[in-house]
């Protein structure tokens, strides 16, 4: 399989991990704390608070995918952006009650654009890495040979 395919699938399976894991860190709490971020009073109201909660929510998954394009030999920047994005989500969604206040809402905006700035910071900490970690003899040498050629 080609690295283009292998990071094409690798970008659908972490955007739709991104995009689940707010639903996913609510389950513990029962089937009801999980739905509170959808609305179940019919369908069109679902289907609509899905797709709001979802645009707000590919922020970070878009970085994600950004991070798996850009990773390189050590995949630093997609490890870092993973774990922070990961951690945030799960820390911003676990306990936010809706039903608290009425602009609490206003949170299910905020929330994915903190940690895609954070994660952000980590993604750039992971470029940096990759780029002054220095490779094996092996990829120099094939480095050489290669502008020889």
């Amino acid at each position: 399989m080609s690295a283009i395919k292998k990071k094409l699938i690798y970008s659908i399976i972490g955007f739709i991990y991104i995009m689940l894991l707010p639903y996913l860190c609510r389950l513990p709490k029962g089937i009801d704390w999980a739905m509170q971020y959808l609305n179940t009073e019919s369908f069109l109201m679902f289907i609509f608070g899905f797709l709001f909660f979802s645009l707000f929510a590919a922020i970070p998954a878009l970085l994600l995918v950004f991070s798996i394009i850009f990773s390189q030999k050590y995949c630093f920047p997609f490890i870092f952006t993973f774990l922070i994005l990961s951690v945030l989500i799960i820390y911003y969604n676990y306990n936010y009650d809706l039903a608290s206040d009425a602009q609490a809402a206003l949170g299910l905006i905020f929330m994915p654009i903190y940690a895609t700035g954070f994660a952000f910071w980590g993604f750039l900490f992971g470029l940096i890495l990759q780029i002054f970690i220095p490779r094996s003899k092996e990829d120099e040498t094939s480095i050489i040979l290669q502008e020889n050629n």
